[in-house]
């Protein structure tokens, strides 16, 4: 059994197989990866959307799938997969009780696979393909689409109907969109992993297959788990960090009046933790906004940073035997601080560096020039399609002192960000 990181690298591989294979060999492929395979299945002829409706019409005639909510003109390829049933799924022989069928609604899975003409596809139309196909079946039925450089995955729940038992009920329908066949996305990968057999507790029938997998995809169970995973790193983090304007001894007794070493500590927490979620905000914001391609994925690339961008990536310095934190922050401060004060804060056709000697406190034109192999490289990047965002949230708070001036007669900034090229 290969272990996780073996499994999200074949999954991987798995979907970028996608561009080369078939899509019946490449969907078989990662329903393999993923522990899913049966011999149990049909061969639709050159894959042909019009002879995998006859095999469709063969098995229920009384149900029509209406071709133009399944966008079947859209259609280039359609197949049968396999069936998986029961006997198949069980890690063990294991014998039901006399009338159990009854409760198990889902007595076997159907696996098909489509692919479309074009790439993009609303969600609602995607959903469409999934909910006609699973009207022709008494047996729930997972559909893998492809479209373009994209795979979609839809299930469609099932109830049982409260007035023919005989009967079920398409219910909500869940789908992982857009899992890109090109540079497959680490989330995407990771939601899939947790499909693979190897990762659900044992399953011996489809009732508990499908109860899992709705787990997995539970919305509320998945906020959960990463707002836990985001309030872990936070806790971890306030203990880790430094920010300008930290509390000193001195700073601390001159505003508070107290020489009390604990309540310094709860001071220096209060600033850190302050500090983090606003940086957290800033984080998250600007993933959101790069997922909607708005910002230069190469920001985040780190053979692309090292090779292309960067003279140093490392956040620290070689000093003797022990390591050191370098002032430079090369990656937090060239990358980030500039991509949020000088970029998102800045109009499109603004956006340049400092002159040397110059705009020392200009707070939205770029920084740290020395860091970058080629500069200009980081301007076209952002202004290849970075909007200015024109909020709060990506202002720097370096401010000058309202009333204090330096020794000659300049201001004397305060630094909340540290947004500034002096060491």
């Amino acid at each position: 059994m290969p272990n996780n990181k073996e499994l999200l690298n074949s999954i991987g591989s798995a979907l970028t197989a996608f561009n080369a294979d078939s899509v019946r060999d490449a969907s078989l492929n990662l329903l393999g990866v993923l522990g899913y395979q049966s011999d149990k299945t049909i061969t639709v002829p050159k894959s042909d959307p019009e002879a995998f409706l006859e095999l469709l019409a063969e098995h229920n005639p009384d149900v029509n799938i209406n071709k133009e909510k399944a966008l079947f003109d859209d259609w280039e390829k359609a197949d049968v997969l396999f069936q998986l049933t029961d006997e198949e799924l069980a890690k063990e022989v294991v014998s039901l009780q006399a009338g159990a069928a009854n409760t198990h609604l889902l007595q076997s899975y159907l696996f098909f696979s489509i692919q479309l003409n074009q790439q993009d596809y609303a969600r609602g139309k995607l959903i469409a393909i999934a909910r006609q196909l699973n009207r022709v079946f008494p047996m729930p039925v997972m559909v893998l689409i492809k479209h373009g450089q994209f795979l979609s995955v839809a299930v469609i729940n099932r109830r049982q109907n409260k007035k023919d038992r005989e009967k079920d009920v398409l219910g909500k329908a869940t789908i992982i969109r857009d899992i890109s066949l090109v540079e497959p996305h680490t989330g995407h990968v990771q939601i899939l992993s947790s499909f693979a057999m190897q990762n659900l507790p044992d399953i011996y029938n489809f009732d508990e297959l499908h109860a899992a997998w709705e787990e997995i995809l539970n919305v509320e169970l998945l906020n959960k788990k990463f707002y836990s995973e985001l309030s872990n790193w936070y806790f971890w983090a306030i203990n880790e960090v430094s920010f300008p304007g930290e509390p000193t001894i001195q700073s601390f007794f001159e505003k508070t009046g107290l020489n009390d070493e604990n309540k310094l500590h709860e001071a220096i927490q209060e600033h850190n933790a302050k500090n983090v979620i606003r940086l957290l905000t800033r984080f998250i914001f600007v993933w959101f906004i790069k997922e909607k391609q708005l910002i230069p994925a190469e920001l985040f690339d780190l053979d692309y940073l090292q090779k292309e961008m960067l003279k140093d990536l490392s956040p620290y310095q070689e000093e003797g035997l022990f390591k050191s934190v370098d002032i430079q922050s090369h990656y937090y401060k060239a990358i980030l601080q500039n991509l949020f004060f000088a970029t998102l804060n800045q109009e499109m056709g603004k956006r340049a560096f400092r002159r040397t000697g110059q705009n020392m406190n200009v707070t939205n034109l770029l920084s740290y020039e020395t860091c970058f192999k080629h500069p200009d490289k980081f301007i076209e990047l952002a202004e290849k399609y970075t909007p200015f965002m024109n909020g709060g949230l990506f202002e720097c708070l370096d401010k000058p002192h309202p009333t204090g001036n330096g020794r000659k007669g300049g201001d004397v900034i305060i630094y909340e960000d540290g947004f500034s090229d002096r060491t």
